[in-house]
């Protein structure tokens, strides 16, 4: 028993799985899915099935993961999780990050806790989160237990790219680190399918106060992936702010959706 309880919860990568399986048991996961929900590499969790087999449940043939929830381990070990939980939902989420690593607040979330988001709102509907290799390796728990969705990407961190600011996120108010606008605007285009509304990342970006030039040099200067340079070079097109130096090429659907959002913004 005691060999089996060492190969059950004998990796924080494990033990970040089955907190994934547990409190998600009417899903079932790829592999894939589940390295994004619980922060481990796909690889990992391959390397580590043969050891969790005997708690979940693995479909061949959709290779799908689920948690046996008729296992007794699971049912104690879902109520060591449940505690876990509690403890966690009495600390500021904030407050756990600062004190794990480095981090800051960036993309649509950023543009939003600055203010500049369309509806002036400042209330943040999800964490989207520029993270050092020691906030990564809790991210399975900060996202099965945070209150909003939360994203967390490992990069660098440099002190370039961000700045403190206050704000206010469910009656908790504290200074954070949070991106500059150059920065979360070219991390919110990186990552479109994170964007609730373009519209406030368009107006972000063809704000009096955004320096084009920086943009296009930062997004340069860090090799961001040319998928997110083609997209901020179509809406700099489209708003007429540079001229169309080659042919840009993306989705019809992604032009789309970058036409709608700039002639909203240019509407007013």
């Amino acid at each position: 028993m005691a060999m089996f309880l060492e190969n059950l919860l004998g990796s924080t990568c494990k033990i970040s799985v089955l907190r994934t399986l547990l409190f998600n048991p009417e899903k079932n996961f790829t592999i894939n899915e589940l390295a994004r929900e619980a922060g481990c590499s796909p690889s990992t969790i391959y390397a580590q099935l043969a050891e969790i087999k005997e708690v979940t449940i693995y479909d061949p043939v959709t290779k799908t993961l689920e948690a046996d929830m008729s296992n007794p381990y699971l049912i104690v070990l879902k109520k060591l999780f449940e505690v876990e939980k509690k403890v966690m939902e009495s600390q500021n989420i904030f407050n756990v990050l600062s004190k794990s690593g480095q981090y800051y607040l960036t993309g649509e979330s950023a543009i939003v806790a600055r203010g500049l988001s369309r509806d002036f709102t400042v209330e943040l509907n999800l964490l989207h989160l520029m993270a050092d290799r020691k906030i990564v390796k809790i991210r399975g728990p900060l996202s099965v237990y945070s209150p909003i969705k939360i994203v967390i990407e490992e990069g660098k961190i440099l002190p370039e790219d961000y700045d403190e600011i206050e704000i206010s996120f469910q009656g908790w108010s504290g200074r954070i680190p949070v991106a500059t606008v150059e920065r979360a605007v070219i991390d919110a285009l990186r990552r479109i399918d994170l964007i609730e509304k373009l519209d406030d990342v368009v107006e972000a970006l063809l704000s009096p106060m955004m320096e084009i030039d920086e943009v296009l040099k930062m997004a340069k200067k860090r090799n961001v992936p040319k998928r997110t340079l083609a997209i901020l070079q179509a809406i700099l097109v489209t708003s007429g702010t540079i001229e169309e130096e080659k042919r840009i090429n993306l989705p019809r659907k992604t032009w789309k959706l970058i036409e709608e959002a700039v002639q909203h913004v240019l509407a007013g």
